[in-house]
């Protein structure tokens, strides 16, 4: 049997994303290789920065666009931000390749001293709500960073909605590769190994020990090198 094709994640992210994209393509072909291990699966990733002009690329497995850099446009009323977000949709066309909005963790350090939530959270609260509405409107998928990472919490990722720190780039990475193997992939990988495929790499239970996993291995592997 030939090689699979290379999976091709293009990843319209915030700089501050752009480890755990690389993360969610390290996980995801491991886990396929460990469905499926001969021949062995690759994975690249294509970076791109938010704009208003986004092609999706030839050949890529998967496109993932970002709200995070929305976030700090407070100022701007969230209907115009959707106005723009539906145009940048529209103007994908028709393309095979799936496209998903990733949601932003909505917690933020600082609070109001009269408790109530601060621009940003709130900003943060209408663009998740907005990615939902661009799902139903454009049949697009949604990877709920938000969802996940509430789940977890902050403090045990040691992380907020910037998305920094090891623990949150893998978690975000993880939420990405089973997001991708639940129903974006049909079109690349047998439906058969990614159900394999996703068991290896566990739910979102298993966190811990994926990522204590992860990160001791790169760990050794610097240390080797």
């Amino acid at each position: 049997m030939r090689p699979p094709a290379p999976l091709l994640l293009q990843a319209v992210v915030a700089p501050s994303e752009d480890r755990a994209v690389i993360s969610a393509a390290e996980q995801l072909v491991s886990s396929l290789n460990r469905a499926w291990p001969s021949p062995a699966w690759r994975a690249d990733v294509a970076f791109e920065r938010p704009g208003k002009h986004i092609r999706p690329l030839q050949g890529a497995t998967a496109l993932l666009l970002s709200l995070l850099t929305e976030a700090e446009h407070a100022d701007e009323p969230i209907s115009r931000t959707a106005a723009r977000w539906n145009a940048i949709i529209q103007s994908l066309g028709t393309t095979n390749v799936p496209v998903y909005v990733l949601t932003i963790f909505r917690h933020v350090p600082d609070r109001a001293r009269d408790g109530r939530p601060t621009q940003l959270l709130e900003r943060i609260r209408m663009l998740n709500r907005m990615a939902i509405d661009l799902s139903h409107g454009h049949g697009l998928g949604v990877i709920d960073i938000d969802r996940a990472f509430s789940h977890l919490g902050a403090q045990r990722l040691k992380t907020d909605w910037r998305m920094g720190g090891s623990t949150a780039t893998e978690a975000a990475g993880h939420v990405m590769a089973w997001s991708l193997l639940s129903h974006g992939l049909d079109h690349a990988v047998d439906p058969g190994v990614q159900q394999k495929a996703r068991n290896s790499l566990g739910s979102i239970r298993d966190i811990d020990a994926v990522i204590s996993g992860r990160l001791l291995r790169h760990l050794v592997g610097g240390a080797k090198k």
